[in-house]
């Protein structure tokens, strides 16, 4: 049995401070990798620590580290340098991390018109250690759930954008925006949100509202393709919230198979 994952008591400032550090690793991914199917160039990795940008084509990987708040590059086994997230801003950690590659010898013109923040990050380092193990444990779950999959499935990607875990399970076909599919995601939530586990169904299946949710899932009929979410807190608190995702995610599955 696995022990309740944590609280994450005033979480909002550190999760957007985390969520705004996010966007050097999705530039420096664009940058050094090839155009992906579904924009999984725009993606990057959940650690355990907490992201990756994964090997990049010039070398090395872009690593942003929850646990030490730091970002960090990389390449050969030898870190090449490092950027404390304490004391900086959006703006201000952007402008180093890419000074940073420059003095390394690797040019990189990242596009800056949606980097504007300037307001230094709020960090709770003990919150950020918190969030790091709930993304882990999210995503193992999340992991051993799409392993049992056939057909195809994209990876468990971490969008520095929304900063939710999300994968694309096709029910035929392989493209977004042509193909029918399911995502399924953790997202940490927007303003006074808590995070959620979510999904939904491309196209929408309107005779899905009429189904019972487990864990009192919450329609959401707002979103850009209505989704269903199921409140953090719900899960934190079972016997074993590895094992209620994973059944979760799996009776998701069965439900919009109509089993």
């Amino acid at each position: 049995m696995n022990k309740p994952l944590p609280k994450l008591k005033n979480f909002n400032d550190t999760r957007d401070s985390l969520r705004q550090a996010m966007q050097p690793l999705r530039s420096t991914r664009l940058g050094g990798s090839d155009v992906l199917p579904n924009n999984l160039n725009y993606g990057t990795f959940p650690t355990k620590y907490g992201a990756t940008t994964g090997q990049l084509n010039f070398g090395g990987e872009l690593q942003l580290d929850f646990l030490k708040l730091e970002i960090r590059y990389e390449k050969d086994g030898k870190e090449i340098f490092e950027v404390p997230l304490n004391g900086k801003d959006q703006v201000s950690l952007f402008n180093e991390v890419f000074e940073k590659f420059g003095e390394a010898g690797i040019s990189l013109e990242p596009e800056r018109d949606k980097i504007t923040e300037k307001s230094e990050f709020k960090l709770d380092s003990s919150v950020a250690k918190e969030y790091a193990e709930t993304q882990h444990r999210v995503y193992t779950a999340m992991d051993k759930f799409r392993s049992g999959l056939t057909g195809t499935n994209t990876p468990i990607i971490l969008w520095p954008h929304g900063f939710d875990l999300s994968f694309l399970s096709f029910i035929k076909g392989n493209k977004e925006g042509k193909d029918p599919h399911i995502n399924f995601g953790f997202s940490p939530g927007f303003g006074e949100q808590r995070p959620y586990l979510y999904f939904y169904v491309w196209p929408v299946k309107e005779e899905l509202f009429e189904v019972k949710l487990p864990l009192e899932g919450k329609w959401n009929k707002d979103w850009g393709t209505p989704g269903v979410s199921f409140g953090y807190d719900g899960l934190r608190e079972v016997e074993d919230p590895e094992e209620t995702i994973y059944k979760t995610l799996s009776s998701i599955l069965n439900m919009v198979n109509g089993n």
